[in-house]
């Protein structure tokens, strides 16, 4: 199979020496978070090497950070806080900001000074517009029942209530009239105002929400995932553990990768991180019920998870026919996945049609001024 091809430039495009314009790229500071930008920058990098690539971080991150890209001579890391008094006294000009979705504020400020703005999602449309429509509606805190239908998306699209976290559970018992709108329902409502989305997705896993997400916003989307760790030491991914897993869950999982690191499942290559995945319920629930390469072995915050029925799970999926099956799809997704990387796939045709517009809004900005 190929390797994955990022090099080219669209268009037939002129490479300057130097740039006046950047991009400025602003995650959440934490590895789950940070990977899928620092792989961005690269892959943008090597797609529109005339344009300036400037990433926040913490002085402790830079420090670690800068001696990998030293391959990528218009990247550069700039320390927190950076944004209003240096957004005004720098030379170049922003173009465009991409930041974390925790950081929906930005859209109006990236417009203030007449830039573009365009979240980065680590995440998937699937998830995220569940997401939005329960904590938006809190549709949980106007009926008892347990099957939830959700506004905002198809037609009889529901989830269980059980499926809720605990936070969405307690924000609709203290909701009022008077409650301000959640963090997150603020959140969604700024994101309308950005120029498009980008996604850490493939349009193979999620090609029917990107085209609903992208018809709803009236905003262009880019599947440009999957965004890769930048380093290959597991030791430095970081992670927490979630808080769809009680103290009593993790515990019993914790007994089953005891078995596991002995041998008993060691077929399997069970990862650590996996049984400590800091992905949502939600997100889980996309592959369970969009794509069938997912069992759910309990369901709720209070479910009562034990060491057997672990077990048990791992079993079916190892020996039954029903997890063959799923081995075998999971497999083929695999290999779809990774063919969205090569020379023509669809995530690297995705970027491409990224920096069409980001080549024209500059051309726009430099007519301006």
């Amino acid at each position: 199979m190929e390797s994955p091809s990022y090099s080219s430039i669209p268009g037939g495009m002129q490479v300057t020496s130097s740039s006046s314009r950047y991009v400025l790229l602003f995650p959440f500071p934490t590895q789950g978070h940070l990977n899928p930008f620092l792989d961005f920058a690269r892959n943008l990098a090597s797609r529109i090497p005339y344009i300036l690539i400037k990433i926040i971080s913490t002085p402790d991150n830079i420090q670690k950070l800068r001696p990998r890209f030293l391959d990528y001579p218009t990247i550069d890391f700039v320390e927190l806080p950076p944004f209003a008094e240096n957004a005004e006294n720098t030379e170049n000009t922003l173009q465009l900001l991409i930041t974390e979705t925790l950081f929906h504020m930005f859209v109006e400020v990236a417009h203030s000074f007449g830039s573009r703005h365009v979240p980065l999602y680590t995440s998937g449309p699937y998830a995220m517009s569940i997401y939005n429509s329960i904590w938006t509606h809190l549709p949980h805190r106007l009926t008892p029942a347990d099957v939830l239908t959700l506004p905002d998306l198809p037609p009889n699209f529901t989830i269980h209530r059980n499926q809720l976290s605990q936070n969405m559970i307690k924000a609709a018992s203290s909701y009022t009239q008077d409650s301000p709108p959640t963090f997150a329902a603020r959140q969604a409502e700024f994101c309308k105002n950005a120029d498009g989305s980008l996604w850490n997705t493939v349009g193979v896993l999620e090609k029917f929400w990107l085209q609903h997400w992208e018809n709803s916003s009236g905003r262009p989307v880019w599947a440009i995932g999957p965004l890769l760790p930048i380093s290959s030491n597991e030791n430095e991914r970081g992670g927490k553990i979630p808080e769809q897993y009680s103290v009593d869950q993790m515990m019993e999982l914790a007994k089953v990768w005891k078995e596991v690191s002995k041998g008993l499942f060691g077929c399997l290559g069970i990862r650590q991180d996996l049984k400590l995945a800091t992905n949502s319920v939600l997100q889980l629930k996309a592959v369970r019920r969009e794509l069938g390469v997912f069992l759910e072995l309990a369901r709720g915050f209070d479910a009562n998870i034990n060491s057997e029925d672990v077990t048990q799970t791992v079993r079916l999926v190892l020996e039954s026919d029903k997890g063959v099956k799923m081995r075998k799809k999971a497999e083929d997704l695999s290999q779809e996945m990774k063919k969205t990387l090569m020379k023509n796939g669809s995530s690297v045709q995705s970027l491409d049609n990224f920096v069409k517009p980001l080549w024209m809004w500059g051309e726009e900005d430099i007519k301006r001024c």
